[in-house]
């Protein structure tokens, strides 16, 4: 399998999970296998979508794929 590349984006430096492991921190390029993933933030779970499910694949460094979860608004 290909290494493949992506940038999780959130407002505020965050924990990343994929398929439930710590694998980084978001807006920093990281590596992963090509294939069907997913992709959290852990707790507090103040962010939306509360996990994201997307295939990777056909990447690389300088094009990573980017996965957005956004700041939940409090009211």
């Amino acid at each position: 399998m290909a290494l493949e590349f992506i940038v999780v984006q959130y407002p505020e430096k965050r924990e990343v999970f994929i398929d439930g492991q710590l694998c980084g921190l978001t807006d920093a390029t990281l590596y992963i296998q090509t294939g069907t993933h997913r992709f959290h933030l852990g707790e507090p779970k103040n962010y939306h979508p509360s996990e994201i499910v997307q295939t990777i694949w056909n990447t690389n460094p300088l094009e990573p794929a980017v996965i957005v979860f956004e700041k939940e608004v409090s009211t």
